[in-house]
């Protein structure tokens, strides 16, 4: 009986360990399911940020992707604009070549006008004196040529008049002239007359 019951008291108390294990590998896997579904959630958190961030990373991406070929255009046009300035940059690099080649042909030209235009100023500052005098001869003159025409006027008009005056002269001379003749004429005749009557009183006497 005591062997019995000894054997009967080993084999009860083997289920409260057993109970014992059960509940804290229940525990163990409670805890478990309780950190796998605080893991899940936070995954799914990260996740979830991880997807947002990705998907503004996208967005970034597109932006700058169209940044990228507004960039690649505007290099483009930038090429462009620096091609056409390097031919503009060249024209008037070339253009300048010229103009300094002529500026330096002109520049000997300049030199010698502004030298000549010295010696006039001299040769004007020196003839001053000579010009105001050729100019205060040349007013003495002009009125010296007022006078004479003013002279001529007035010596035209007596000559007119003693034109005039000789033109009725010389038709007076001329009416002279022609009584002169009449006379002569008359005069003859009566010398004739008086001639032929001394013939007939010298006969008559003889």
């Amino acid at each position: 009986m005591p062997g019995t019951i000894r054997r009967r008291r080993q084999a009860f108390d083997i289920w409260p360990g057993f109970v014992d294990a059960l509940s804290a590998l229940l525990i163990i896997i409670i805890f478990l399911l309780m950190v796998f579904t605080l893991a899940q959630f936070f995954l799914g958190e990260i996740l979830s940020g991880r997807n947002q961030a990705l998907e503004r990373l996208n967005r970034q991406v597109a932006e700058l992707s169209e940044m990228l070929s507004l960039e690649r255009s505007a290099n483009a046009g930038l090429r462009e604009d620096i091609v056409r300035l390097t031919t503009d940059l060249q024209a008037s690099t070339a253009a300048r070549e010229q103009l300094s080649g002529q500026l330096a042909e002109l520049l000997p030209q300049r030199d010698a006008l502004q030298a000549e235009l010295e010696a006039a100023r001299e040769t004007i500052e020196t003839d001053r004196d000579k010009i105001a005098a050729q100019l205060s001869e040349i007013a003495r003159i002009n009125r010296d040529i007022k006078a004479l025409q003013t002279v001529r006027a007035e010596l035209e008009k007596k000559v007119s008049e003693l034109a005039a005056t000789i033109a009725e002269r010389d038709r007076s001379i001329t009416a002279l002239r022609d009584r002169s003749k009449e006379l002569e004429a008359k005069l003859s005749s009566e010398q004739e007359r008086t001639a032929l009557v001394q013939k007939e009183i010298g006969k008559k006497d003889l």
